[in-house]
């Protein structure tokens, strides 16, 4: 059963509420979008409990919204749907009253005092399902090849090398791989690097495990800038986090691939040069300002030449 309840959040003073209960079938789920319409609301907000909010909310983005977006003299937020994290609507001592769990919802909605989630578009959310079904096919391929004392890490010694994706084409009967899936199901959703990284993050839990998967194979790359960057990392930020970072460089990478069509090139070795370079010239500055006379290496000279 669905608890909802409408007021309208422009008069001052008490908020005064109208309650209605809906099943969740798909006849209720139209009623509840009449029952919307005819109340005149302009924003919905509920909150992200599971899996249940999805039929709700495709049922008013299918029944409702486009009907307020679309009336005479419609307004900014006319037809809004908003998505609620439900911790951040939670009552006290964690009590759970649907009612008031719904007038709460916006109360907080109304403060700005709820923590709102980013949902796609249907045709990204149903991107999003065709990669979580190969993603697990992939896993059951896995699996079964396990059961059968094939140990994919005995048969292939480089996951990126060329008979690494000749197994996995093999295995995904030609199929797409998952990562790539899951970035150009997203890529298209943010215009900057840091708004794609948001949201391959946050939005499922399916998109972290891919990118750290990525993020891990990518880190076993000799003389990689992603091993650079992970063995500099990791004694600071410890394993989990130093795949993380690496994990949000190569979202950023992909973002530049796909908005600016530019090819991928490794520059792990040209890094490390300009690394050692920039230490050694922040070496000598520091040296000069304790009084040392510091002279930067020549050709000749490699190494520097100091002076007291």
């Amino acid at each position: 059963m669905l608890a909802v309840v409408v007021s309208d959040v422009e008069v001052d003073g008490e908020y005064q509420f109208e309650r209605r209960m809906f099943g969740s079938n798909p006849e209720q789920l139209r009623s509840l979008a009449a029952w919307l319409l005819a109340q005149e609301v302009e924003e919905v907000v509920m909150e992200s409990t599971a899996q249940y909010w999805k039929p709700v909310w495709e049922a008013l983005e299918r029944y409702w919204k486009p009907v307020r977006q679309k009336r005479e003299g419609a307004g900014r937020l006319s037809g809004t749907l908003h998505l609620a994290q439900a911790q951040s609507n939670r009552g006290p001592r964690g009590r759970k009253k649907d009612f008031r769990d719904a007038e709460r919802l916006v109360k907080r909605l109304v403060a700005r005092e709820l923590t709102l989630s980013f949902v796609p578009d249907a045709e990204q959310r149903l991107w999003r399902t065709v990669t979580g079904r190969k993603y697990q096919l992939t896993r059951d391929h896995v699996r079964l090849l396990e059961e059968a004392h094939i140990k994919l890490s005995s048969l292939v010694s480089d996951l990126l090398g060329v008979s690494a994706r000749r197994m996995l084409k093999a295995l995904a009967d030609g199929e797409t791989n998952p990562t790539a899936l899951a970035a150009l199901a997203d890529y298209r959703l943010r215009a900057t690097p840091e708004q794609l990284c948001d949201t391959l993050g946050a939005c499922t839990d399916l998109q972290p495990v891919l990118l750290n998967q990525a993020a891990n194979a990518a880190v076993k790359a000799k003389g990689s800038i992603f091993e650079i960057v992970y063995r500099r990392s990791v004694p600071r930020l410890g394993h989990n986090q130093a795949i993380g970072a690496i994990a949000h460089r190569q979202c950023r990478l992909i973002w530049l691939i796909l908005h600016q069509g530019v090819r991928y090139e490794e520059r792990g070795p040209a890094v490390t040069k300009q690394s050692k370079q920039r230490r050694t010239a922040r070496m000598i500055r520091q040296l000069r300002s304790l009084g040392y006379q510091v002279e930067p290496p020549s050709p000749q000279h490699p190494r520097p030449a100091l002076a007291k």
